[in-house]
């Protein structure tokens, strides 16, 4: 049995030295109608639905292609704690911090980012100085309220990164009112991490057999938010023709699944999608 963990894949991928910063930001032009969305960890409100359902489903095949793929690192960040209710915003903030904190360990005192294996990364644990990063963030991003909105979520980021003496920038990656999946890619193959804000979301993690793949996956239908270190795509020849799967690998901040592999076209509505540069 070949177990496929979407954070774990190491493949021959050369990352790159240093992180630059990407092409001027593009204006976010779809509609949400004034609609604000609030993102929270949700397993410990009984007002929204529970994160931890799980399913399955079998791909049974007669070939199968991985045409493209990347993924950041061997391991990238994987942190849970949760400081409080609703603090997924700050989770995935963490997140994303300890990414560039390879780059730069000012971000996070007292920790060690990780370790250079060949030519990919091996990053470590969260530990007591992940968890003091995710408590300023969550003070910052949301404070003595629940749950976050984007907006809240960039401006604690900012000043969190300001702060550190360090600049950042966001880019969407929708286009034409929808999340455009090779925008997103080419930012992940410039080792930039996405951040995803959806309504609904899933996170999988496939078990390859002969000829089938078993696709096991948590999901809900809340607001959640997950970091985006890299991404991966299936094209299965079936009975009933080609089926073409796109994943996105993350960092879900969920204890129960801390990583896998976000089916952008299961479950799920994203509301946006930013890539983010720390530098």
């Amino acid at each position: 049995m070949l177990l496929h963990l979407g954070s774990f894949m190491i493949s021959a991928v050369a990352l790159f030295g240093s992180v630059f910063a990407p092409a001027e930001t593009v204006a976010q032009s779809y509609d949400r109608s004034d609609e604000i969305y609030y993102y929270e960890t949700i397993y410990d409100n009984e007002d929204v639905p529970m994160p931890t359902a799980a399913d399955a489903f079998n791909i049974y095949y007669t070939t199968k292609e991985n045409p493209s793929y990347h993924y950041l690192a061997a391991r990238c960040p994987e942190y849970t704690y949760a400081p409080a209710v609703g603090c997924c915003a700050s989770i995935a903030a963490g997140n994303l911090i300890g990414y560039y904190d390879r780059f730069d360990e000012n971000l996070i005192p007292d920790h060690k980012s990780g370790t250079a294996i060949r030519e990919t990364y091996l990053y470590t644990i969260q530990d007591a100085g992940v968890k003091a990063v995710i408590d300023k963030l969550y003070e910052y991003i949301t404070g003595d309220g629940y749950g976050a909105t984007e907006e809240q979520f960039k401006d604690g980021v900012t000043r969190f990164c300001n702060e550190k003496g360090k600049n950042i920038s966001f880019t969407s990656c929708m286009r034409n009112g929808s999340f455009s999946y090779e925008t997103a890619k080419s930012y992940l193959d410039a080792n930039i991490p996405v951040v995803m804000f959806s309504s609904g979301y899933n996170v999988c993690t496939i078990y390859s057999y002969d000829h089938e793949d078993e696709v096991d996956y948590v999901y809900s239908s809340a607001n959640h938010i997950m970091v985006g270190f890299g991404y991966d795509e299936y094209v299965y020849t079936t009975s009933n023709g080609t089926e073409k799967y796109e994943y996105i690998s993350v960092s879900s901040g969920l204890d129960s699944k801390p990583s896998g592999l976000y089916n952008i076209n299961m479950q799920t509505k994203i509301n946006n999608v930013l890539a983010i540069n720390i530098y």
